[in-house]
């Protein structure tokens, strides 16, 4: 009798942290609903429902091996199906899964501890943070691989107890979790070392073989279609060699050439692709064709780009050590670091979010961390300390934003509830010594993760962060509101030409021409051969009805790129 009402409390706890998480995403999503950026997607989001379209509509996602993790992006097309293309359908059902993740984050709390509160602080943690709240109503992998990474180390902990049948479906479950986000697979490669190690061969091979069931499907279709080995997706090159290329510096996202210096003649050859509007995707394949002298595929254009870290690395490894440790610091740092959207502004935006956000990641990561110190000796809670480490050791493999962090981020959340039990067992056995060394190593880890130890210059990634915002309200037609947002964006930046030609053509399109040529005139300054902003500048000037000028820039552009932009007498032609 006494195990039914526990179990039946332990459903009600986990009822109740799962609709506390829904209803405050839902309050979220309301919100959101009401502000300018509700349907404003770009880089990855704008990929994603890009994507998700092209499946809808029969298209389907190229003959190339896949560029990006394929999982998410079939999962969206088949939540905008039964949305009727609608952005609700694909948010709520995220937040239905992250107010799961949160729940299951209680349940593991309350199976590591015993204890009813600890499960209620961790859920709640997971449902209340503000992160947590804002992803789940985005269109990005993150929500549904933190769901699954949580499931799959939950279900591992049940090995013992329940045997292999466990183990197998674990073994589903990471599977599913790798072709969301392959990171995955460098934990379930750990427990697979593992386990051979301790000559648990039977167990290992079962892992082994269930995991690959979901994976298999994808690596069969890249050989079949593409006729190259790619295991998922081939992003992880370019990745890795931007988180460990020369300049970088763990946090942001450099590539290795801007797209306005790539050959005319490879961006009119490569249009057609599925993923031509992806500047990572088109640079990346276009230097590594470039280097090869052929058309390359995407595991060629991965492996080059892996090969080319690891020169990099093995010519200076003490900066790459140095940079090593800097990304395993920013692990631990309270910093919110966005690569597509500045996450503070956005969350000052929307009052739920600001009201949220009091409570930040500085007040969990000590508990968390002090929550890892002791649980190294504790069997039961191996798996997710193992977890920690391993996954915190691949993502600062390649760089280091909330948005990667975020994959961890229930797991934290159980082991701020061990560090808080584990104190409240030494006070009420008043075990002093214990509580008194948790206590001075958690104000230890207070100080580390608050003190942001080590300079970080965010003004290019915040200027970049505005440009996308800038340039989603243009492509949605918004040019009056992109003026302000393109002119905040070259306040931080200057030396920007993308964000001046922007903001040129932004102030063109609202009948501000004459405005627009001093910024013309400054992309071009900054950039003597970018073609883009001759050309537009060119045109800018036909409607001001000074011919002689726009044919100089029109002709510099067609001699920059002349498979992209035709000769100004074409182009006059049809002013005439």
């Amino acid at each position: 009798m006494s195990e039914q009402k526990n179990t039946r409390s332990l459903i009600l706890i986990a009822a109740g942290i799962f609709l506390s998480a829904f209803a405050l995403r839902l309050i979220y999503l309301r919100q959101y609903r009401q502000s300018p950026y509700w349907d404003l997607l770009f880089l990855d989001t704008e990929s994603h429902q890009r994507m998700a379209e092209r499946i809808l509509s029969g298209i389907g996602l190229g003959n190339r091996s896949y560029f990006r993790s394929p999982a998410y992006l079939y999962l969206l097309a088949g939540l905008e199906y039964l949305g009727q293309r609608s952005l609700w359908a694909p948010r709520i059902f995220q937040s239905l899964l992250g107010s799961l993740s949160a729940s299951l984050a209680g349940l593991f709390a309350y199976r590591l501890t015993g204890k009813r509160w600890a499960m209620m602080i961790s859920g709640l943690m997971v449902a209340g943070f503000w992160l947590s709240v804002y992803f789940d109503g985005e269109l990005l992998i993150t929500t549904s691989a933190t769901f699954l990474n949580l499931l799959a180390l939950y279900l591992l902990s049940f090995k013992a107890e329940k045997g292999r049948g466990m183990v197998a479906w674990s073994g589903i479950v990471s599977g599913l979790a790798i072709i969301f986000r392959p990171n995955f697979m460098l934990f379930s490669a750990a427990i697979f070392i593992w386990w051979l190690c301790r000559k648990r061969y039977r167990e290992a091979l079962i892992l082994l073989l269930f995991t690959a069931l979901p994976v298999f499907p994808i690596t069969l279709r890249n050989l079949s279609v593409a006729g190259d080995f790619v295991l998922v997706s081939s992003q992880d090159g370019i990745n890795f060699w931007m988180g460990n290329a020369p300049g970088a510096d763990g946090r942001m996202v450099v590539l290795p050439l801007f797209r306005r210096e790539v050959d005319g003649e490879f961006l009119n050859r490569m249009k057609p692709d599925p993923w031509f509007r992806e500047d990572v995707w088109l640079v990346s394949t276009y230097l590594a064709e470039k280097e090869s002298g052929h058309p390359v595929k995407e595991g060629e254009v991965s492996r080059f780009w892996i090969r080319e870290t690891l020169r990099a690395v093995e010519d200076s490894p003490g900066l790459w050590l140095k940079l090593f440790w800097k990304k395993c610091y920013f692990l631990v740092d309270r910093t919110t670091v966005g690569n597509d959207r500045d996450l503070e502004y956005h969350r000052d935006q929307i009052p739920i979010l600001r009201l949220l956000g009091k409570f930040h990641l500085g007040l969990i990561l000590p508990f968390a961390l002090l929550g890892i110190v002791l649980s190294l000796r504790d069997k039961k809670s191996r798996y997710l300390v193992l977890y920690v480490l391993v996954y915190g050791f691949s993502i600062a493999l390649f760089f280091v934003i909330s948005r990667y962090r975020m994959k961890l981020f229930p797991e934290l959340a159980v082991l701020a509830g061990i560090a808080l039990s584990r104190s409240a067992d030494w006070a009420r056995n008043k075990k002093w010594a214990r509580l008194l060394a948790g206590f001075l190593l958690l104000a230890f880890f207070s100080w580390l993760a608050n003190a942001r130890l080590l300079s970080w210059n965010d003004r290019p990634l915040r200027s970049s962060m505005r440009f996308n915002l800038g340039m989603a309200m243009i492509q949605k037609g918004r040019f009056a509101e992109a003026v302000p947002v393109l002119e905040d964006t070259i306040a931080i930046k200057p030396s920007y030409p993308e964000a001046q030609l922007a903001l040129a053509n932004a102030l063109a399109l609202t009948g501000r021409a004459e405005e627009s040529i001093r910024h013309y005139q400054e992309a071009l300054f900054y950039d003597p051969d970018f073609a883009d902003a001759d050309y537009n500048f060119g045109i800018t000037l036909l409607h001001l009805n000074r011919p002689n000028q726009a044919y100089d820039h029109l002709l510099r552009a067609h001699q920059l790129k002349p498979e992209l932009f035709p000769a100004p007498e074409q182009v006059l032609e049809k002013f005439r």
